[in-house]
């Protein structure tokens, strides 16, 4: 008589459906079950008690992901934390880069108005944009800036910024800042929950 495997072989199917479906059903998940969003991509873990609205997305933390750039933030500025926001982040110093020489050629020439390059950009979920004609503003000059959401995203929080170029408001989507020095600023969205 043939001996019994002492192996089983198993198939691990986790729990999922769309926003909609899980916002709907507000299913308690059992205390460490994964629930997967199909259409956002995002997975919540249970704790047996809380319903789905209540439970908050799971975030990589400090574990190395996919995607994701770990950095003690002394060359980089903490949030540059993923490849396409480190792509983004480069791209916007090249061309400040770019543009600043330009001016400050131009202005050495002329004797004009000392004049910095005002970078803005938009994480996912939503867009960004500025009351200037390009990215290029006078030495304290104030300007506008506003985050608009795509439907299903919020605005969160403008982030970039620091003492030399300080936001009248840095958690309304719609402020204004004082150009003093080369500046990147990024709005940041989050989904409606």
């Amino acid at each position: 008589m043939p001996q019994p495997s002492r192996y089983v072989t198993a198939r691990l199917s986790i729990r999922r459906g769309t926003k909609d479906q899980w916002e709907s059903q507000n299913t308690i998940l059992l205390e460490g079950e994964p629930g997967w969003e199909l259409d956002t991509q995002r997975l919540k873990i249970g704790d047996g008690v809380s319903p789905w609205m209540d439970l908050n997305y799971f975030k990589s933390g400090d574990s190395e992901a996919a995607g994701s750039v770990i950095h003690d933030s002394s060359i980089l500025p903490e949030y540059v934390n993923s490849v396409s926001s480190a792509v983004e982040y480069f791209g916007s110093k090249f061309k400040v880069y770019d543009e600043q020489g330009i001016n400050e050629f131009v202005a050495g020439l002329t004797g004009g108005t000392p004049k910095y390059v005002f970078t803005l950009a938009a994480g996912t979920g939503g867009i960004a944009s500025h009351d200037g004609a390009d990215n290029v503003f006078d030495e304290g000059e104030l300007i506008t800036i506003t985050a608009t959401a795509f439907t299903g995203y919020e605005f969160d929080y403008w982030q970039g910024v620091d003492s030399s170029n300080p936001l009248t408001d840095q958690n309304q989507p719609t402020t204004q800042t004082q150009i003093f020095a080369d500046t990147y600023v990024r709005a940041n969205f989050k989904i409606i929950q």
